[in-house]
């Protein structure tokens, strides 16, 4: 992700004649500052943060929502204003020329443009602005942007823990309806503490009324019922 935002960065329209080339990745946004290979105005791409939300108990399998967040920091010369008024005047255009390049894109993974478009990521969002860091000759602001991804058990481990179950053959299902029991043959004699001893009135009362069995043969083949 990190090298798509700098990709997008250098090449937008709204971000290039501001940037040029000045558009690089740090491990940490601290190092904005003690990196002074670039001239300004540079930016700098950082990873923030990475949150995933908590899975459902009980859930048949994982799926889980992955929250990134990525800093876009922004270096401007204060060297004729110390103060740093000017640079802090200039954060309105900065933020429209980022948005115009980043706000609402979401980079496509898939390398061949004439196939159909992969997406890994959504779309970014705007997660704020703040001054990171100012001295007499720099102005550093941070501007946050957010994303997710979707992690399912598809992208997980699966192979080792299925390998001993034997081949899927198909299925039966055996229905006892809710309803009263026929009263020409009697009822089943299975005790339930919840209802007290049969014949019950009303279903289910242990009968098996209805089977339902699949065998795998084909993908068009239909349940039989039996």
């Amino acid at each position: 992700m990190m090298a798509e935002l700098i990709m997008k960065l250098r090449r937008a329209s709204s971000t290039r004649p501001f940037f040029q080339d000045r558009v690089v990745g740090v491990a940490d946004a601290s190092r904005a500052a003690t990196y002074t290979a670039l001239s300004f105005p540079a930016c700098y791409v950082c990873f923030l943060s990475e949150d995933a939300d908590a899975q459902s108990p009980g859930a048949n399998e994982n799926q889980q929502r992955v929250t990134q967040r990525w800093g876009v920091i922004v270096g401007l010369e204060a060297t004729n204003d110390i103060r740093g008024q000017d640079p802090t005047q200039q954060i309105d255009s900065v933020r429209v020329a980022l948005f115009r390049a980043l706000y609402n894109w979401a980079p496509n993974f898939n390398p061949d443009p004439f196939t159909r478009l992969q997406y890994r990521y959504g779309n970014l969002w705007y997660d704020g602005c703040k001054l990171l860091d100012v001295n007499r000759a720099v102005t550093y602001w941070l501007f946050t942007f957010g994303t997710f991804y979707w992690v399912c058990s598809a992208e997980g481990e699966e192979e080792e823990q299925f390998d001993p179950l034997p081949d899927y053959k198909g299925f039966n299902i055996h229905i006892d309806w809710k309803k009263p029991h026929d009263p020409g043959e009697p009822p089943s004699e299975e005790y339930d503490p919840r209802r007290g001893p049969a014949p019950w009135p009303t279903g289910p009362e242990g009968r098996i009324e209805q089977e339902i069995r699949y065998d795998q043969v084909n993908n068009e083949d239909p349940p039989r019922r039996n």
